[in-house]
């Protein structure tokens, strides 16, 4: 997501085979800027929801805890407390949630594209 002529480390991913936390460390020194991997900015309102209602929906469905929230977007703050089964959860959840979206807007526009019957 960054370009590579801010990154003169060649950062390119924290998993990457062979990579190193001294070289991590030296990205995080000499690099232009870096995204945080612990915070993550989940924009929710073209989904049909404002920041309140997706934190509410995450919490009381799924159990997942939202740290803060906008008008059009929440933010997942994950710490030491997570565990790889958290995220893998989080994953799963948006995942699901994007499908059910993508079908609703879906059958959405087939209904639009229907012939009305009044007119």
């Amino acid at each position: 997501m960054i370009p590579a002529e801010y990154r003169k480390s060649g950062f390119t991913d924290w998993g990457a085979p062979g990579w190193k936390m001294s070289d991590t460390i030296g990205a995080l020194d000499n690099d232009e800027f870096y995204l945080d991997p612990t915070r993550i900015t989940l924009l929710c309102g073209r989904a049909g929801y404002d920041g309140t209602q997706f934190k509410a929906l995450l919490a009381n469905d799924y159990d997942i805890q939202i740290n803060k929230t906008s008008r059009n977007s929440v933010l997942v703050q994950i710490n030491i407390n997570n565990t790889r089964s958290d995220l893998a959860l989080l994953i799963k959840v948006l995942a699901e949630m994007a499908r059910a979206i993508d079908k609703r807007w879906g059958m959405g526009a087939k209904r639009n594209r229907r012939p009305s019957k009044h007119g």
